[in-house]
């Protein structure tokens, strides 16, 4: 059961809450990742989705702090990131 205090937490911020709750798609990435780093191209690999999306989606959950990322650097040049849950699901 929630507390009356946790109820009333969730109301006063209910909009922020919105904003970083992760959607089904995001859940399932993150429990994809769990303890393994991942870069983007890992992640169209397994979903079959384009590069493209699974950046967006990494890039997203990194923002709303669901992901730690490291710059690893791109051989061609450019950035590269690996990204890791910051909490197991």
């Amino acid at each position: 059961m929630i507390s009356a205090d946790m109820m009333r937490e969730i109301l006063q911020n209910s909009e922020l809450i919105r904003q970083i709750l992760p959607t089904a798609q995001q859940l399932k990435i993150l429990k994809y990742i769990d303890n393994k780093e991942v870069t983007s191209n890992d992640l169209a690999v397994f979903f079959n989705i384009s590069i493209a999306n699974a950046g967006g989606q990494l890039s997203k959950l990194h923002r709303n702090g669901w992901l730690r990322r490291s710059d690893v650097g791109d051989p061609t040049g450019g950035s590269m990131y690996v990204y890791k849950n910051t909490l197991s699901v």
